[in-house]
């Protein structure tokens, strides 16, 4: 026997999926920020080229700070702008603020001491064909 009342299982609609995904996606920008978090240090070590612990102290806290105080100041700015031009501006402005520097930056350099994760990377047998 089917049962057929309103309370059944239907699709979201797709405006209503698109603000979950993106509600979603928020949510999963903050986490990223917390799993940087504790690795920040050792990833300003490198970066840096110090072990330092108070040069990497004083670092850390000016990124988190400043991180913070983006927050604090732009939320409010982008809510009104979201109030006034509607969600679907402020995410298409949202997104080319994001991809357009991504899209304009310089490429990686190449080599050995070249990051592995930035699809520069040779492997093995390229290395191999080139000596």
């Amino acid at each position: 026997m089917t049962r057929t009342d309103s309370n059944s299982l239907r699709p979201l609609p797709p405006r209503s999926l698109a603000a979950l995904l993106l509600a979603m996606f928020a949510i999963a920008i903050a986490l990223g920020y917390g799993f940087l978090l504790p690795i920040l240090p050792s990833t300003i070590a490198r970066i840096a080229g110090t072990s330092d612990p108070a040069i990497l102290a004083q670092h850390t806290g000016v990124l988190t700070g400043t991180y913070t105080l983006a927050l604090f100041l732009f939320a409010p700015l982008w809510g009104r702008f979201s109030d006034r031009y509607g969600r679907r501006p402020a995410i298409v402005v949202l997104a080319a603020g994001i991809g357009l520097p991504r899209l304009l930056k310089q490429p990686e350099r190449e080599g050995p001491d070249a990051p592995a994760s930035t699809g520069t990377s040779r492997t093995a047998a390229e290395e191999g064909r080139r000596s």
